[in-house]
Formats: structure tokens, C-alpha cells, sequence
């Protein structure tokens, strides 16, 4: 997967209408809650077969920090 094609399905995942970039920061977000985060868990093991733990997700403030959570698997 190109990282352009992981940032729409985080789009996605978010909910959001807005274009996203890897600086933006997700508690500054209003579609980042518990909904989006389990989207996110759910599509990191569907394309990715990765289980994002509990203290992973913590540690995510930014879209990069998303991105960087599935570095091995982009082209």
C-alpha cells in the first residue's frame, strides 16, 4: 500500500470531509474518538493483519505517528 492510499483510509476512518496531513494532530480533531480509534484498530488488522495494542494507540498524537505504525508494510 502507498502511503497517499493509507492517509484516504485514515480519512476515512476519521470520518472526516477535510483533506489530512501527517502533522495534523488528532486531539485537535473533533472526528478523533473512541468510534474512529476502533476503526482504526479494525483497519490496521484488516489490510495490514497488524493488532494495534492498547498502549500503541495511546501513544498516537498525529496522523504521522498512524503512518508510522504500519512503515513496514507502505511501498
Amino acid at each position: 500500500m502507498k502511503k497517499s492510499e493509507l492517509l484516504e483510509e485514515i480519512k476515512d476512518a476519521l470520518q472526516r470531509e477535510q483533506p489530512i496531513d501527517e502533522s495534523m494532530q488528532l486531539s485537535d480533531s473533533e472526528e478523533w474518538d473512541s468510534l474512529s480509534t476502533l476503526a482504526i484498530i479494525s483497519f490496521y488488522d484488516r489490510l495490514f493483519s497488524k493488532t494495534l495494542k492498547f498502549n500503541e494507540i495511546n501513544k498516537v498524537k498525529t496522523v504521522s505517528d498512524l503512518v508510522n505504525l504500519a512503515s513496514d508494510k507502505l511501498e
